[in-house]
């Protein structure tokens, strides 16, 4: 595998979007939330949507995306729950006809399984034109579970975020 100048980017955007902060400043744009935290060499602010089980409450998704601040690179992180079939790839399909590829599990931990990855403007073009989506996953007894996705917001929410980001970016000289 080769890795690209970005690379080095992966852990620092991956920090972010994996950070639990205590007290984000949460602002809404349609059906994603912009959270932005202080942290210490990370961009501060991710957007990010979850899902819920109907029948517990916990949440068994988490989508968030993040925009390093300068360039054109974005950091993605999905959490879903332990139980996923590592070995069947999930399936991220926006509008009921577009499969977006390349996503696949990075990690398991006590929090779930991730999938991570960073995505270029063309992908970000494509989701900020999307109305929705659905990620289909498999548990490990081979049943589907599909999650659907709302795209309302999202190109509001990112701008909003990488605003801050940028901002962010430059102070710190980056």
């Amino acid at each position: 595998m080769t890795l690209g100048k970005d690379s080095f980017m992966i852990p620092l955007l991956l920090a972010l979007v994996a950070a639990a902060p205590q007290t984000p400043k949460a602002d809404v744009h349609g059906d994603w939330v912009v959270q932005c935290t202080k942290a210490a060499d990370v961009p501060p602010c991710e957007i990010a949507q979850a899902a819920t089980s109907k029948s517990t409450g916990e949440q068994i998704m988490r989508i968030a995306f993040a925009y390093r601040g300068s360039g054109e690179r974005y950091a993605v992180q999905i959490r879903l729950p332990l139980g996923v079939r590592l070995t069947q790839p999930p399936l991220l399909r926006i509008d009921e006809t577009s499969d977006l590829e390349g996503y696949g599990y990075t990690r398991c931990d006590a929090g779930g399984c991730y999938i991570e990855r960073l995505l270029g403007t063309p992908e970000i073009t494509r989701l900020r034109a999307a109305k929705t989506g659905v990620l289909a996953v498999l548990g490990s007894d081979g049943k589907p579970m599909v999650l659907p996705l709302s795209f309302n917001g999202f190109a509001e929410a990112l701008d909003a975020s990488a605003l801050q980001n940028t901002a962010w970016a430059k102070a710190a000289n980056r």
